[in-house]
């Protein structure tokens, strides 16, 4: 093996399969000592004839047989079935000579004997003794073994729940509205798939998914598609180069993803109508669930409604990771995202353009704010900065500008990632070597952004992007 290379471990699943090897040889294990418990005594034990202390010692003499079969067992991992358990007490009892109540009790009793030799609590014994015997009940349980009985809602939270789908309320929240309603009459909550089966299964709900498709081109052989590819292949490489180095095998600079924070836009249109993505119909007669076979019908499920201009909430979210809990293990941060809502994005040398036209406009104007504001053209013939925006709104003239134009510029997006960053990585390693990484934003890429980030101290090497020729002579 080369000096240096870590043996491999095996793998999740043979670690795995192994421990459930171990837990089915001590499941045969309990079964084989239970089979063995059962098969029938010698009566002569017994006997009337015998002397309390013969019939003790013998006692004695069975338990500890029994305690030996089964002492490489561990307690916390025997799970006998409650039919397996009642059989095994039954078959028992019945060696032990069926003796009355008046005897299961004490140290020495039916009940003590039983449990030691099953490895059960005396007092499960009794009150199993109890249950068979004094109340004639069936010697099989109704149960099966280690299960429990489903639960189920009731019909009116039956109705609730039908009501909230049909509106286009997701699964998920209809699951929590449906756990306040049980909370403020003190019955315990329920999970998403107690939601859906009963819906399912007791109203007979109906359950289909909006079929959508994305756009885009598929072609794997155009130039996008293979320069991600290769800037992909970059960012594996770079990977590996870290983990070599961390295990010691060599100092080539890789990519550490501790170092770096990742910044995304996000847009999302305003829903009108459903949010879910899957509808649900369920018969009804009258306003309430009623079953088909009842005369119940399915009522038409809710439309969304698209109108000719949505709005939209836009954000631009940025997150990291760090390491806690003395280098155990990492955990996500998030930072404060960057909204522009209702504003366009614009490159630097756009926004300049249509700053020029909006200090011009303004310029011109005699009424309203601007009927006692003084001219925005400095000395020199140019635009001061803020421009009459400034003479009449003071430090917020931008944000007036912004809100009136409708328009951001992207100087505005990397001050706040630049800020943001510096508090996510405060006291890190990386706090003055963090990289900022971004997609290929056609306002984040241009020249006039490159050079507002040079200006606040990130060039190339401090930009997650193509690396040693990679992707050269073409656009990306």
């Amino acid at each position: 093996m080369p000096i240096g290379r870590k043996k491999k471990g095996k793998c999740k699943d043979s670690k795995m399969h192994a421990r459930n090897e171990r837990r089915a040889a001590k499941r045969s294990t309990v079964r084989a000592t239970v089979a063995r418990l059962v098969v029938p005594h010698p009566p002569t034990w017994v006997e009337a004839t015998r002397g309390r202390t013969a019939a003790s010692a013998e006692r004695a003499r069975t338990r500890a047989e029994s305690s030996k079969a089964v002492a490489d067992v561990e307690r916390k991992d025997v799970r006998m079935g409650e039919n397996d358990r009642r059989r095994s007490i039954k078959v028992l009892y019945e060696q032990l000579g069926c003796p009355d109540e008046k005897d299961w009790g004490g140290q020495n009793g039916t009940a003590a004997d039983i449990a030691g030799r099953l490895m059960l609590d005396a007092r499960v014994v009794k009150r199993t003794l109890a249950s068979l015997l004094a109340k004639g009940e069936a010697w099989e349980s109704p149960r099966k073994p280690l299960a429990g009985r489903k639960r189920k809602l009731t019909e009116v939270e039956c109705e609730v729940c039908a009501d909230m789908l049909e509106q286009g309320v997701g699964l998920s929240q209809t699951t929590y509205n449906i756990n306040e309603l049980r909370a403020s009459y003190g019955r315990p909550p329920v999970g998403k798939e107690t939601v859906r089966r009963n819906m399912l299964s007791q109203v007979h709900g109906m359950r289909t998914k909006t079929a959508t498709k994305k756009t885009g081109k598929k072609d794997v052989e155009s130039a996008w598609a293979i320069a991600r590819l290769a800037q992909s292949k970059q960012y594996k490489e770079q990977l590996g180069r870290t983990m070599r180095v961390s295990r010691g095998r060599g100092a080539t600079s890789g990519l550490d993803l501790e170092a770096i924070g990742w910044w995304d836009e996000k847009h999302a249109k305003a829903v009108l109508g459903p949010m879910s993505k899957h509808q649900w119909s369920f018969p009804k007669k009258d306003g309430r669930v009623c079953a088909p076979d009842d005369g119940g019908q399915y009522t038409a499920p809710p439309e969304r409604t698209l109108p000719k201009f949505e709005q939209e909430a836009r954000f631009a979210f940025g997150v990291m990771m760090k390491t806690v809990d003395g280098g155990r293990r990492m955990m996500g941060v998030k930072m404060e995202p960057f909204e522009y809502t209702g504003k366009k994005m614009l490159g630097v040398a756009a926004w300049e353009k249509a700053l020029e036209v909006e200090f011009a406009r303004v310029e011109k104007l005699t009424g309203g704010v601007w009927a006692n504001v003084g001219s925005g053209v400095g000395p020199d013939g140019e635009y001061i900065e803020g421009g009459r925006y400034y003479a009449a709104h003071g430090d917020a003239w931008l944000e007036k500008v912004e809100k009136t134009l409708k328009l951001v510029c992207v100087t505005r997006l990397i001050d706040h990632i630049v800020a943001e960053m510096d508090k996510a990585f405060a006291g890190t390693p990386y706090a003055n070597t963090y990289v900022i990484a971004h997609d290929a934003l056609s306002q984040f890429t241009e020249f006039g952004a490159q050079e507002y980030l040079r200006s606040k101290g990130f060039g190339p090497d401090r930009l997650l992007g193509p690396r040693d020729g990679t992707n050269v002579g073409t656009r990306y």
